[in-house]
Order: structure tokens, then sequence, then C-alpha cells
């Protein structure tokens, strides 16, 4: 049987991780591209039924990629499009939309919701927008972290959540260090990226409050009204959490 090729667009290593993992058990090739440069080196270099693309990415949006696929359908060729980002408000959903997107999948998501929606993609024909995605289950109670995340995104998977843990602690040294160096350099842009990326693998870990810290400082630094100097106390407040976790 011929393995339908999927293209994940996703600059965050945990989140491809964590995709990787989600689907190892279908049949297709994931191919991964951290950057919009890298899909289209991607695209053009063969067919894919399936791709899959954040919106906040290192050199533009996941948007700009999709009016490029508008632009030249040969490039798109059939893939089906799925946005899977954080946070998408509805006026991105509506652009988004306009330009050709299947559905957006907004993380974090479960293991289930993200195979299902994969499943559905490469299964039924192309035949517009599918309806809108119900609504994820409400937050795992903090009192048994561990297993309320299991069951809310890693469709009861103890091993799979174990292994993605392991790998996002280990990361997070490095994520810790990409935000000091943010702040000693000045840069607002790279510090949203870096509360970005936290923001969703926290969620998927079950550690809501400490998401919570990063979603505060992504909206700080992407308001524009904010400088380094502003933002340094609440990355200071986010990366202390962070290493509570470790």
């Amino acid at each position: 049987m011929t393995r339908a090729r999927v293209l994940l667009v996703e600059d965050d290593a945990s989140i491809r991780r964590y995709v990787g993992m989600a689907l190892e058990e279908l049949p297709i090739d994931l191919v991964e591209a951290g950057t919009l440069e890298e899909a289209r080196q991607a695209l053009a270099g063969g067919a894919f039924a399936l791709l899959l693309t954040d919106l906040m990415l290192p050199d533009g949006s996941g948007l700009d990629l999709l009016a490029r696929l508008q632009a030249d359908p040969a490039l798109r060729g059939g893939a089906r499009v799925v946005v899977f980002s954080a946070g998408v408000s509805t006026g991105v959903r509506e652009q988004a939309s306009a330009l050709g997107a299947w559905r957006v999948l907004e993380k974090p998501v479960s293991l289930a919701a993200l195979t299902d929606c994969v499943t559905q993609a490469l299964d039924e024909p192309a035949a517009g927008p599918a309806p809108p995605p119900t609504a994820r289950a409400p937050a795992p109670s903090p009192r048994d972290v561990r297993a309320t995340s299991i069951d809310a995104h890693f469709g009861g998977h103890a091993a799979l959540y174990d292994a993605f843990r392991a790998s996002s602690l280990a990361q997070f040294l490095a994520d810790i260090d990409a935000g000091d160096a943010a702040c000693r350099d000045g840069d607002v842009a790279a510090l949203r990226r870096q509360a970005h990326s936290l923001k969703s693998v926290l969620l998927l870990l079950g550690a809501d409050a400490t998401s919570a810290r990063a979603r505060t400082l992504e909206a700080a630094a992407a308001s524009g009204a904010a400088g380094i100097t502003e933002l340094a106390p609440l990355w200071q407040d986010l990366r202390s959490a962070v290493l509570i976790l470790r």
C-alpha cells in the first residue's frame, strides 16, 4: 500500500517530536520543516497529501505559505492544508479559510484529535473545508497532573507521555539559554517566539499555570508596547517556573 506523504512545518523541536510520536502508527511518511523556506523546498521536491503548518515561524507566518500555495497550485498539488497553531483568533481562522485551509487544529491538541484529523484529511475526498473541531475538554486537575495529562492529550498512552516529557525536560535548558540570550540582546521577537513555543509544550505536559506565564509573556511581547526592560521580569518568572519542572 502506498504511504501518504505528510509535511509538518513547525519550528519547535518538542512539538515536532510530539507529532512524530503521535502519528508513528499511521501509514504515512512524515517530512519535517522548521522554516517557510524549508517547507517550500520540500514541496518543490515532491507531492504531499497533507500539510500541517504552524503560524509563527522564524522567517514569517504560516499564512504566507498558504498564500504562496494559493498563488501556485502546482506547488501545492493535491495537498490538504491544516493550520496547526496556538491561540488562533477568529480573524486568523477566516484568513486561513480564505487561503484554502481545510481545518484549524489548535494547540495543545490531544493524541486522539490529532490522529483523527490526519486520518480524516487523508481518507475523505477533498471537497472543501471541514466543520470546525469540537471544543477541547477542560484542563486536567492539578491534583494528578500526569494522569490527567495522559488522558487529555495522549489518549491514555503513559509511555508516550513519559517519553515526550523526558525529551521536553531535556530541551528546557536550551529553551532557557535562548530566552536568556534574547533578553541580553534586547530581541523582543526572539523572546516572543520562545514564550510561544513553551506555551504549547507546557500545556501538553499538564503544567497549566506555567503555560499561562508563557502566554502572558507572549502577549506582552506581541503588544509592541513593552521593551526588554518590561519583559525581563516576566521572563524571569517563567524561567523559574520551568526550572522547577526539571
